[in-house]
């Protein structure tokens, strides 16, 4: 867990921040780690060797149930921060930002 999820976490479920920081500079280090880590993942290579790997299991997955040789009626894929990252960069839609947990959506 990266300094900024753990502020993160901290901030979301109203946890005392570590002595001596503030919500201002807690909000610029979120910030900061979510941009790290889009941009980590950003270069189209970095998607490829990441990502590829669901990708082709989507493919195949999607491939069988055309051909009508699935065996699963539904199939739920799952992702975190870290797996939607790279497969948007193999996508060639790469994210600025990491995408954020959404527990107050308005949807």
């Amino acid at each position: 867990m990266s300094i900024g999820d753990n502020l993160n976490v901290r901030v979301r479920n109203g946890i005392a921040l570590p002595k001596g920081l503030s919500k201002k500079d807690a909000s610029k280090l979120i910030k900061l780690a979510d941009w790290a880590q889009g941009h980590q993942f950003k270069p189209k290579v970095i998607g490829d060797y990441f990502g590829s790997k669901f990708l082709v299991q989507l493919r195949n997955d999607m491939q069988k149930a055309i051909q009508n040789k699935q065996q699963y009626k539904y199939i739920l894929y799952s992702g975190h921060d870290s797996s939607i990252l790279p497969v948007m960069s193999a996508l060639n839609v790469p994210l600025e930002l990491k995408p954020s947990l959404c527990f107050k959506c308005k949807f």
